[in-house]
C-alpha cells in the first residue's frame, strides 16, 4: 500500500459512523413531528448535513484505493511481476513488457492526480527496469526509451502536486526537459526537493519516486553523465536523512537490494516507509557512481560508512574490492573478495572467483589464479574476461600452445555471442581514466584483466570484443614466427573494423592500434609468411588511401599494461632484423615504413626496378636527416665520450647505462633507416651489375652512420670483390678494433686478437661464421702480401684512435684471505667431488642399459640413434643424476605424438618389466620409461637437437679445467639444499644452476677461469648434428683440451667469489656464455623483460632463466646467495652451506 491506505480506511470508517449517527437522529424527529414547525426544522438540518457527508464519502472513495481502475492496476502489475519470476525466457519478457507498457497507458491516460500518483510511478519503474533488463537492444534506444518515461512520470508528478517550473512564462512541465542542460540545475536544487517534501508532508509513499530518481542515475552512469549521477543521488541522500524516521511502518528490505530489481506493489509499504532501506540502496548507488567518476577515496569513505551500520551486501563488499585492487592494495582486495565468496551465488560468485584470480595473478601466483578463473567459468561461462586471462597466465607459464587454444577458443564464444541481443546486463560502468586509454601498452603489462564493476548484474564481459581477441592472437601468432597465422588473423581484424574506403573505427572498437599500425603488422606478417604480393597490396593501401595521423595507443600489452612478461624464447629470424621493432612512429612517418616493407616484398617479387623506387622515396623523405657524428657534435659531447657512443660496442660490455643507450638509439633510429635503405638498394644494384653505383650508396651509408656492422660488412665485401683489397684490409680491421702498427706483422697475434673478440653482430643480419669468413679472407691477403706496405691507414679513419680492446666490466676476487684460510675448503669441495660424482662405472652401466634400449627401438626405425643426453653425459653428473635419452634419425623422420606412441607399443608386450608414459603437450613431447628389472628411469624425446648441442656445450667447459666440475658440483648440492632449484616452482633449472657456475668462471674472475668457447672455436660449435653427436660420445676436441686458464685461484677462493659475484650482480642484464659476457636486456627482445633472471641458452639462445618470474622466487633466490655468502666469510667450511 503506498498513501497510508490504513489510515484512509479508518477515515472512511469514520464517516461511515458519522452517517448512521445522523440518520439515527432523523428517525427520531420524525417520531417527535408532533412537535410542529420546530422539529421539521432541526429534521431538514440533519438533512442537509447527511448529504454533505454522503459527498465527502463520495469524494474519499474516488480518491482511495478503494477505487476499482486502481485495484486493478495493482493486481495487474503483481500479476506481471510474478510471472516474470516465474518465467524469464524471451518471450515471456516480451509478452510482460508489453503488458507493462498498455498499463502504463491506461494509468497515464487519466490526469495526474495525487491519489494514484505513487502507484503510477512504481509501474513506470517497473517497466524502465524491464526496458534495460529484459531483452530489448539497449543500443539502439533502450536506455533513452527508459529515460524518456521517467521523465514524463516526474513531469505528471510535479503537475499533480502543482510545483511552478522554474521559470516564468512556463504554464506547465509538457515542454520542458527537465534535465537538459537549461534546467538540470534547477530541477536537482529545487523542483525535486520539493517534490520530495510534499511526497514525505502528505503521507504518501516515498519510495517509488526514489528508487525511480535511483534507475535514472544509473541510466546516467551508463550513458557516461557521471556527474550529474553523482549530484542526484547526493540529492536523495540528504533528502532521506533528513526525514523524520519514525514510522509507522518498520519493514526492511533486504541490505543488498538493487534500485535495479522488480518489486510487487503489495510489498511496497516497506519500500515506501523504511527509509533506512531506502538509504541504504541510494549509498550503494552513490558509492558506485564515485567510483565511476574514480573518486575512489570518497567511495571508500561511504563505503566503511556503511559497514558501521552493519548494512552492507554483496556488492557492497565487491566495488570495495574492486577498488583496492585498482589501487593495487591487493592484500586488502583478497580479503574482501573472500567475503563474496562466502554470500555469493551463481554469476555473482563468479565474477568473485574471477577477482580472486586477478589477485592471485598480480601476486605473481599463476597456477592458483588459473585454478581460479576456472572455476569461475564453471559457475558462469560468460564470464569471458575470465578466459582471457587463462590464456595471459598460460603465456606466464610458458605454454603457448595452451595460450593459444584459449584464445581461438574465446573467440568462438565471442562469435556465437554476436547472435544474441545486447541487454543491459552487459552494460557496464568503469572508472573514467582517460589516461589510461592513451597508456602503451595496457594488455602487455597488466597481468591480468579483471571484469569492469557492473551494479546490475555481473555478467561484465563488455570489453572483451572479438577485434581485441583477435588482435592479441594475431600478435602472438607473430612473436611465434607463425606469419601465416598471423596474417589470416590480421587480415580478418583489418576487415571487421575498417571499412573498405576510410580508416574510421566501429565504435565499440576499444585497447587496439590505429588502423595505419595494423596494416603495417598485417603486411610485416604477410611479408615473412611468403605472401609478398598481398603485403605490397596492403602497403599500397596504405600510401594511398589512409589519413596519417597520430596512431591510436593500443592496450595490449591486457599482452594490457600486452607487456608483456611471459617468459619465453627469443625470436629470431633468417631473413634479417625485423623492421617494426627498429622503427619508431614518433620519429620515423608511417609512410617510410610502409615503403621500406614495400621494397622489401618487391625484391622477393623478382621487381628490382619498382623496390629502387619505393627505397628513392624513403630516401628523398629523410634527406634532412643529420649525420649522426654531426648530432653528436652540436650536442657538445666530450671526445673521449663521444668516441665511446660513436663506436657503437655491440657487445654493450662497456659501463654506459641501457637508459643512456636507449636515448642514443632513439635519436639514431631516423639515421638508421636512412642506412637500411641505403644499404638495400646497394644490395639491389649490386644484383643488377651496377657495383660501383653500389658501392656508392654504401659510402652515403657510411657517412650517415659510420660504425654500422652491415654496411661495413657489406662495403668491405664489393671492396674485394673491386679489387680494392688493402682499403677492404684496413677498413675492416680497423671497424674490428685492431691497430696494425701495434702487431708489427705479426699475423699470429693478429689472428688471436680477432677470434678472442667479443664483438658481435647482434643489431644486424651479419651472422658470427660471416664475421669469421671475412676475417679469414682479409688475413689471408695480409700473410699473401705481407712483404708489401700494406699497414696504412685510410683516409676515412683518419685521426681514428678508438681502443683495440674491449672494456667489460669484471668483478675482481680479492685475494688478501688466500692461503691456509681457504685450504680446508678448498679440500673438502674436492671430497664432495669425489664422493658424489658419476663413475666411470654408473656411467657404463648407463650407456650398456641406453644400446639395449636403442636395439629395441631399431626394430622399429632401423636408422635411428639414441643419444644420452643431460648431466649423466656432460660431465657434471652425480651418483643421482637422471638419465635422459634423444631419438635421432639420419635424414628425414616423422617426429611428435605419433612416434612416440608406436615406440610405446615396443615396450607393450613386456609389462612385467616396463613401465611406460607418453606425455605428447609436453612443450617437448617425451616418453618416461621405467625398468623395472634394472631400477632405472628415462625421458626419451625425438630429435631435441638443443639437448644434445648444450651436451657437448658443458662437456667441453668440464673437462676445460679440473676445477670446473667440483664447483659445479658442489654449488648444485648448495642450491638443492637452499631450495632454490625446481623450475616447476618458479625457480631455478638444474642446467641454469651449471650456466651459472660457467658464467661467473668467464666474466667474474679475473683473470678468467674458462673462456667463451663457442666464441673462440666457433667451427667446434657449428658442425652438423651428426658430427656433434659423435663429439658427444668421444673425446673433446683437442684445441680445447690444450686450452689453460691464468687463473690459478683456489677452489674455496673460486667458491666465496661465486657467492661474491652474485650477492652484487646487477640483474637487469643477461648473461651469455657463448660471448662470456653481460648484455644489456634491451638489445633482446621485450618477452625477456618478463622474468627476474635472464641466462641466454648456449645452443638456441632462449631464456634458461624465464621459470623465475615470480618477485618472492627471485628475492629467495638473491637472499640465498647472500646468505652463504656471510657464512662463508664468518667459517669457510662447505658444513655451514650444505
Amino acid at each position: 500500500m503506498i498513501k497510508g491506505e490504513f489510515a484512509l480506511k479508518e477515515e472512511l470508517r469514520g464517516l461511515e459512523e458519522k452517517m448512521f449517527e445522523k440518520m439515527d437522529a432523523e428517525h427520531r424527529s420524525l417520531k417527535q413531528s408532533h412537535r410542529g414547525s420546530l422539529s421539521l426544522e432541526a429534521s431538514h438540518h440533519h438533512l442537509i448535513e447527511y448529504v454533505e457527508l454522503l459527498k465527502q464519502v463520495f469524494y474519499f472513495i474516488s480518491a482511495t484505493f478503494m477505487n476499482l481502475d486502481i485495484k486493478e492496476w495493482v493486481i495487474e502489475n503483481d500479476l506481471l511481476v510474478n510471472r516474470l519470476k516465474e518465467d524469464g525466457s524471451k518471450a515471456s519478457v516480451q509478452n510482460v513488457l508489453e503488458s507493462f507498457t498498455s498499463l502504463l497507458e491506461r494509468v497515464q491516460g487519466l490526469p495526474p492526480d495525487t491519489a494514484f500518483i505513487c502507484y503510477e510511478q512504481a509501474v513506470v519503474y517497473n517497466l524502465c527496469h524491464l526496458l534495460l533488463q529484459g531483452q530489448m537492444n539497449v543500443s539502439i534506444g533502450g536506455i533513452h526509451k527508459s529515460a524518456a518515461i521517467l521523465h514524463q512520470s516526474i513531469c505528471r508528478a510535479l503537475a499533480a502536486f502543482r510545483i511552478e517550473p522554474c521559470h516564468q512564462g512556463e504554464e506547465d512541465f509538457s515542454n520542458i526537459h527537465l534535465f537538459g542542460p537549461a534546467n538540470i540545475e534547477c530541477t536537482i536544487d529545487s523542483l525535486l526537493p520539493a517534490l520530495f517534501k510534499e511526497l514525505i508532508k502528505r503521507s504518501i509513499g516515498c519510495g517509488p519516486f526514489v528508487l525511480s530518481c535511483c534507475l535514472l542515475a544509473f541510466q546516467w552512469l551508463i550513458d557516461e553523465k557521471v556527474n550529474q549521477a553523482v549530484k542526484l543521488l547526493y540529492l536523495m541522500q540528504s533528502q532521506l536523512k533528513l526525514v523524520d524516521s519514525n514510522m509507522n511502518f518498520t519493514d526492511e528490505v533486504p541490505a543488498d537490494r538493487l534500485p535495479v530489481c522488480l518489486f510487487s506493489l503489495e510489498y511496497s509499504s516497506s519500500i515506501s516507509n523504511n527509509i533506512q532501506s531506502l538509504l541504504s540502496v541510494v549509498t550503494s548507488l552513490l558509492a558506485f557512481a564515485l567510483f565511476a567518476n574514480k573518486e575512489y577515496e570518497k567511495a571508500l569513505e561511504i563505503l566503511r560508512g556503511k559497514e558501521n551500520t552493519h548494512d552492507v551486501g554483496f556488492h557492497d563488499l565487491y566495488l570495495k574490492g574492486y577498488i583496492l585492487y585498482e589501487q593495487n592494495q591487493v592484500d586488502s582486495a583478497l580479503t574482501c573478495f573472500q567475503e563474496c565468496l562466502s554470500i555469493s551465488q551463481e554469476q555473482n560468485r563468479a565474477a568473485t572467483l574471477n577477482m580472486l584470480g586477478c589477485c592471485c595473478a598480480v601476486k605473481g601466483k599463476h597456477h592458483t589464479a588459473v585454478a581460479k578463473f576456472k572455476d569461475a567459468l564453471e559457475h558462469d561461462f560468460q564470464q569471458l574476461e575470465a578466459l582471457f586471462n587463462i590464456s595471459l597466465q598460460y603465456q606466464k607459464m610458458d605454454k603457448f600452445e595452451a595460450q593459444i587454444k584459449a584464445l581461438e577458443l574465446l573467440k568462438e564464444v565471442i562469435k556465437a555471442r554476436r547472435c544474441e541481443p545486447q541487454t543491459c546486463q552487459h552494460l557496464v560502468v568503469s572508472p573514467r581514466d582517460h589516461s589510461r586509454e592513451h597508456s602503451k601498452g595496457n594488455l602487455d603489462v597488466e597481468l591480468s584483466v579483471p571484469p569492469r564493476f557492473s551494479l546490475g548484474s555481473s555478467k561484465s564481459s563488455a570489453r572483451m570484443s572479438n577485434e581485441l581477441v583477435t588482435y592479441i592472437l594475431a600478435k602472438r601468432y607473430s612473436e611465434l614466427g607463425r606469419f601465416e597465422e598471423a596474417a589470416t588473423n590480421f587480415l580478418e581484424l583489418l576487415v571487421n573494423i575498417v571499412e573498405v574506403r576510410t580508416s574510421n573505427f566501429r565504435p565499440n572498437v576499444q585497447n587496439l592500434p590505429s588502423p595505419t599500425e595494423l596494416y603495417k603488422n598485417c603486411a610485416f606478417a604477410l611479408s615473412k609468411a611468403g605472401r609478398h604480393e598481398d603485403a605490397v597490396t596492403i602497403c599500397d593501401k596504405v600510401l594511398t588511401s589512409i589519413e596519417h595521423g597520430e596512431p591510436t595507443e593500443q592496450g595490449h600489452n591486457d599482452e594490457i599494461r600486452v607487456n608483456d612478461k611471459a617468459p619465453k624464447k627469443r625470436l629470431r629470424s633468417d631473413d634479417g632484423e625485423d623492421y617494426l621493432s627498429t622503427f619508431n612512429s614518433e620519429t620515423v612517418s608511417d609512410n617510410i615504413q610502409m615503403l621500406m616493407l614495400k621494397s622489401e616484398s618487391l625484391v622477393h617479387l623478382q621487381k628490382p626496378l619498382e623496390a629502387l623506387q619505393s627505397l628513392n622515396r624513403v630516401l628523398v623523405a629523410l634527406e634532412d636527416v643529420q649525420l649522426v657524428k654531426n648530432q653528436e657534435r652540436i650536442q657538445g659531447h666530450k671526445d673521449n665520450d663521444g668516441q665511446q657512443r660513436k663506436r657503437r660496442k655491440l657487445d654493450c660490455g662497456d659501463n654506459v647505462s641501457c637508459e643512456e643507450q636507449s636515448e642514443t638509439d632513439n635519436s639514431r633510429r631516423p639515421a638508421r633507416v636512412k642506412v637500411q635503405a641505403y644499404n638495400q638498394k646497394a644490395s639491389i644494384l649490386d644484383e643488377l651489375g651496377q657495383t660501383h653505383d653500389a658501392l656508392h650508396q654504401l659510402h652515403l651509408s657510411l657517412e650517415c652512420l659510420a660504425e654500422h656492422p652491415e654496411t661495413v660488412y657489406k662495403h668491405t665485401r664489393l671492396l674485394l670483390k673491386l679489387g680494392s683489397k688493402k682499403e677492404a684490409a684496413h677498413n675492416w680491421l680497423q671497424f674490428r678494433g685492431v691497430l696494425l702498427h701495434s702487431h708489427k706483422g705479426d699475423l699470429d697475434s693478429l689472428w688471436k686478437v680477432l677470434h678472442s673478440s667479443t664483438t658481435k653482430f647482434l643489431e644486424s643480419d651479419v651472422s658470427n661464421e660471416q664475421v669469421r669468413e671475412l676475417d679469414e679472407l682479409i688475413l689471408n691477403w695480409l700473410s699473401e702480401n705481407k712483404e708489401q706496405n700494406v699497414f696504412y691507414p685510410h683516409a676515412r679513419y683518419k685521426g681514428d684512435t678508438r681502443p683495440n680492446k674491449n672494456h667489460n666490466f669484471k668483478l675482481v676476487f680479492c685475494r688478501g684471505s688466500r692461503g691456509d684460510h681457504y685450504h680446508q675448503l678448498s679440500a673438502q669441495i674436492q671430497q664432495k667431488f669425489q664422493d658424489n660424482r658419476q663413475t666411470s662405472e654408473v656411467f657404463d652401466r648407463k650407456n650398456r642399459w641406453r644400446k639395449e634400449i636403442e636395439d629395441l627401438v631399431k626394430t622399429l626405425y632401423p636408422s635411428c640413434r639414441l643419444v644420452l643426453s643431460g648431466s649423466s653425459a656432460n660431465g657434471f653428473g652425480s651418483i643421482h643424476s637422471d638419465i635422459d635419452l634423444v631419438l635421432c634419425f639420419e635424414g628425414a623422420a616423422v617426429t611428435g605424438p605419433s612416434m612416440l606412441r608406436r615406440i610405446e607399443s615396443l615396450f607393450a608386450s613386456n609389462r612385467r618389466r616396463f613401465q611406460t608414459e607418453v606425455i605428447p603437450n609436453a612443450r617437448v613431447p617425451i616418453i618416461k620409461l621405467k625398468d623395472r628389472e634394472k631400477s632405472i628411469e628415462t625421458d626419451i624425446s625425438v630429435e631435441n637437437w638443443t639437448s644434445v648441442r648444450n651436451a657437448f656445450v658443458l662437456k667441453c667447459y668440464s673437462e676445460c679445467d679440473t676445477r670446473v666440475r667440483p664447483l659445479v658440483m658442489v654449488i648444485k648440492l648448495w642450491a638443492q639444499r637452499a631450495g632454490i632449484t625446481d623450475a616447476k616452482l618458479k625457480r631455478l633449472a638444474g642446467f641454469a644452476v651449471v650456466l651459472l657456475v660457467i658464467h661467473y668462471l668467464q666474466a667474474g674472475c679475473s683473470p678468467a677461469v674458462v673462456p667463451a668457447l663457442q666464441q673462440m672455436f666457433p667451427a667446434v660449435f657449428q658442425a652438423s648434428n651428426s658430427v656433434i653427436i659423435d663429439k658427444l660420445t668421444s673425446d673433446i676436441p683437442a684445441e680445447i683440451q690444450a686450452f689453460s686458464s691464468d687463473n690459478k685461484q683456489s677452489l674455496g677462493e673460486l667458491l666465496v667469489g661465486f657467492f661474491q659475484y652474485f650477492s652484487t650482480f646487477n640483474w637487469s642484464r643477461t648473461m651469455s656464455i657463448r660471448s662470456g659476457n653481460t648484455r644489456p636486456t634491451s638489445t633482446y627482445d621485450k618477452i625477456w623483460r618478463g622474468p627476474y633472471i635472464r641466462l641466454e641458452d648456449p645452443s638456441d639462445g632462449g631464456n634458461v632463466t624465464r621459470s623465475v618470474y615470480d618477485s618472492y622466487e627471485f628475492s629467495r633466490i638473491k637472499s640465498a646467495f647472500s646468505s652463504a655468502l656471510s657464512k662463508l666469510r664468518s667459517n669457510p667450511s662447505l658444513e655451514e652451506i650444505l
